[in-house]
């Protein structure tokens, strides 16, 4: 319909939403092409808040495909030109990709600082969906940091956040926090806290790599060495060409673990990331 009345601004707020359920069907070649194609008539016609949302969808895209640098050049445009407008939530939907951006890059500090900042923003703003995805960050970036008493905080208070609203997303990714905390510990419910994570009431590929990864650190932990490896291979091919936002860092500890030696090619390939970069 857009097409047919050659508005193409139109066109571009269509494609946003397109390229946005795209990258989260993991789909990021198709999402990227119609992010970039809706930039050019955002920018003719001014619309800072269109163009910022290309760019921090474009930025996400990056930091999955580990472009940190690309992402952070897109996140800093973006932020400048909700400053700009004072479009007060663009600044701290910036910020928290920005943190991200730090986590996937190993800075676990500057994340959980960079969250904690975003975290008061989203606060002030009154979005608990932001105020979520925060504490979700602040969880992820202090269990890698083995801070586990604050990991645990932060991931419950996510969860309560994400239970009120009614968020599947956000409630199986806390879940699986909170599952990766009992097997770090060797928790005796680890078990029931991995069983309680159910990925099939979600579409998006991230919370499904994010599941197959913990269902294979739990069955290396039970010593059912092939069934992890296998859930290492699916989580491998979950999204095509790319890594969920705790993906990396949780490859890379069952990556270290001592495995059987018939078995370590098979691991050394599915933990292999240079190719989902």
């Amino acid at each position: 319909m857009m097409e047919e009345l050659r508005d193409d601004v139109g066109r571009a707020q269509c494609d946003v939403v397109i390229g946005e359920l795209d990258y989260l069907l993991g789909q990021y070649e198709q999402a990227r092409q119609c992010l970039q194609g809706a930039i050019a008539p955002f920018e003719s016609s001014g619309d800072a808040l269109g163009k910022g949302q290309c760019l921090i969808l474009l930025a996400l895209i990056a930091i999955a495909q580990g472009d940190t640098i690309g992402a952070r050049k897109h996140l800093v445009e973006a932020r400048k030109d909700f400053d700009r407008i004072g479009y007060r939530l663009g600044v701290a939907q910036s910020d928290i990709a920005l943190a991200h951006a730090d986590h996937r890059s190993g800075e676990l500090e500057a994340a959980r600082a960079r969250a904690q900042n975003v975290l008061s923003a989203f606060r002030l703003l009154g979005t608990p969906r932001g105020q979520g995805g925060a504490l979700r960050l602040m969880a992820m970036a202090s269990m890698d940091a083995g801070d586990l008493v604050e990991a645990e905080k932060r991931s419950a208070e996510a969860l309560e956040l994400f239970l009120r609203m009614g968020d599947p997303w956000g409630i199986v990714e806390c879940k699986l926090i909170a599952a990766q905390i009992a097997l770090v510990r060797g928790a005796p419910d680890a078990r029931e806290r991995v069983e309680e994570c159910d990925v099939t009431q979600v579409e998006e590929r991230e919370p499904v790599q994010h599941w197959h990864l913990t269902h294979a650190w739990l069955a290396y932990r039970e010593g059912s060495f092939d069934a992890s490896v296998a859930q290492l291979e699916a989580a491998r091919s979950a999204m095509a060409g790319g890594l969920g936002d705790h993906a990396k860092q949780l490859f890379g500890r069952l990556a270290a673990m001592r495995w059987p030696d018939e078995l370590r090619e098979r691991v050394r390939i599915a933990c292999d990331l240079s190719s989902l970069r």
